[in-house]
């Protein structure tokens, strides 16, 4: 779409910040105002409109922190117990646990690349995960679960966003939460998740349509990461 105002700002009224589009209060999907109680999420905001309207169409793909920001106060502040519980399960299927047997140059660099981040949620999470070789689903154990789910509890909407859109970009919880810890950055979770993407464009060479899906996703994690950071008290 074509952008429609010349200028964009931020409007604060009763502890809550909102974008203007010149004159018009950015809204939600259902109508409401987009409103959050962070200065610097609002900004960045109206800066991700003022450059998406750079060039003279409107990508909403690209409106990353504004998705975001209305996935929480539509869907997930509501009921974040219920995103808990999805982020839960997604440890069932974590990247870092399923393992190539062949060929065994990549099975040695999934190990040396991916286990010290299966024994850092061990240490630092008390969520403990064991690589397997086989393709059936990985059950944690029941003390695991309830460890993550002590850990998830600590988590405000805003904080349980990013993690569900960190967690989808890299296929890893454990991956995921290192990057809110800041025991990893965007750009290493990143490397570590597209490790057999790599492996196999060095084997076989780039496929350009996987290589633009990721540049998406990287995109996707460095917002959920910048998202997380403007969120936090």
């Amino acid at each position: 779409m074509r952008p429609f105002w010349s200028e964009t700002s931020v409007a604060e009224q009763a502890g809550l910040f909102t974008i203007l589009l010149d004159a018009k209060t950015l809204r939600l999907p259902n109508g409401d105002q987009l409103a959050v109680p962070q200065r610097g999420l609002a900004e960045a905001i109206a800066t991700e409109w003022q450059v998406a309207a750079l060039g003279g169409e409107i990508d909403a793909t690209t409106l990353r922190l504004t998705s975001l920001t209305g996935q929480t106060q539509l869907v997930i502040a509501p009921d974040p117990q219920a995103l808990a519980s999805a982020l839960l399960a997604r440890l069932r299927g974590d990247l870092l646990v399923y393992r190539a047997d062949d060929p065994p140059e990549l099975a040695a660099l999934q190990h040396e690349a991916w286990q010290p981040w299966l024994d850092w949620a061990a240490n630092d999470l008390l969520v403990t995960l064991r690589a397997t070789h086989q393709l059936i689903a990985h059950d944690p154990d029941p003390a695991t679960l309830a460890n993550l789910e002590r850990v998830l509890a600590g988590f405000d909407p805003w904080a349980l966003a990013a993690l569900d859109q960190l967690a989808r970009g890299l296929n890893s919880m454990i991956l995921a939460l290192a990057v809110l810890r800041g025991a990893l950055s965007p750009q290493q979770a990143h490397e570590l998740a597209t490790l057999e993407t790599r492996f196999q464009a060095e084997k076989w060479g780039v496929d350009p349509a996987i290589t633009a899906r990721e540049a998406e996703i990287a995109a996707d994690i460095e917002a959920a990461a910048l998202f997380f950071r403007l969120t936090r008290p």
